[in-house]
């Protein structure tokens, strides 16, 4: 009888990339194969950024009421917050309004209705 050898031959990072070889057809096929399989998941995490966006705004030229000047942007803080208590006949998104949900449904996600615009989506996507 042969008696089995528990030794292990242990290899540095040369040595195994030696053994194993370039990356050849094979490992450009796993590795697309992977891609295609993270694509579904980055999908679902990014996808809130595109839909829940918040636009840049402005007041409409013929308000009397809203007097702000020029774009006024999420990094603005609370004059950001201002379109909130104006009606919204004094103001526009600066984008087109197919840009999201926030722009299409004229949602203000500021305003206290980002678990609406976040249903909202939900809702749109089960649907499709």
């Amino acid at each position: 009888m042969e008696e089995k050898s528990d030794s292990k031959e242990v290899l540095n990072i040369d040595e195994l990339t030696e053994r194993v070889g370039p990356f050849g057809l094979y490992q450009i096929r796993i590795q697309f194969l992977f891609f295609l399989l993270m694509l579904p998941l980055t999908y679902q995490v990014l996808i809130m950024y595109f839909v829940a966006e918040n636009p840049p705004w402005q007041c409409k030229h013929e308000s009397k009421v809203c007097l702000y000047k020029g774009l006024l942007t999420s990094n603005m803080g609370k004059k950001f917050q201002r379109r909130c208590y104006l009606n919204r006949s004094e103001w526009e998104y600066s984008t087109s309004k197919d840009l999201s949900i926030v722009t299409e449904k004229y949602m203000f996600s500021y305003c206290g209705e980002i678990f609406a615009t976040k249903l909202l989506f939900v809702v749109e996507h089960v649907a499709n």
